[in-house]
């Protein structure tokens, strides 16, 4: 995983997946659970702290993801919340502070992130947001050029 452009340290510059657990753990993990995680797994991550996440997946494709896109998909149930919220009454009030208690000084960005297992990433946001765990399917779910699914007819 790099992070705006330098490999993060506790990964040494790549993702550590099941095959760099101990035996026992790795070994633990059922198959069908194990296959649906490596399904989703990207090879790289890239987060430019100011502008985007970029993940190239197993399967060769890449995905990039604004962090103004991130923070307002964040998978956090007071984000779900707020999303659910929206759709019922596009006049929702927004927050306007932080939830650290002040405004946001400056732009949108990431202040760090977190690799959390080998599932998921966990991104901190300049507004105080860090309670977002994102993990390898949802990611593929919210892919801003990803195609919208076609409604299957009965």
């Amino acid at each position: 995983m790099k992070i705006d452009g330098r490999p993060h340290t506790s990964c040494a510059g790549r993702l550590c997946f099941w095959d760099s657990l101990p035996h026992p753990v790795a070994s633990s993990v059922p198959d069908r659970y194990l296959s649906r995680v490596m399904a989703f797994a990207p090879n790289n991550l890239d987060l430019k702290k100011s502008e985007s996440l970029t993940v190239e997946w197993e399967d060769g494709s890449v995905s990039v993801y604004p962090i103004a896109y991130l923070r307002k998909m964040s998978p956090s149930a007071e984000a779900r919340k707020l999303r659910e919220e929206l759709a019922k009454n596009p006049l929702t009030v927004l927050p306007s502070t932080s939830k650290r208690g002040g405004a946001s000084e400056g732009p949108l960005s990431a202040t760090s992130a977190e690799l959390v297992g080998n599932y998921a990433i966990r991104i901190r946001f300049s507004d105080g947001h860090d309670t977002g765990i994102y993990s390898w399917e949802y990611l593929r779910e919210i892919d801003p050029d990803r195609e919208p699914e076609t409604p299957r007819r009965p």
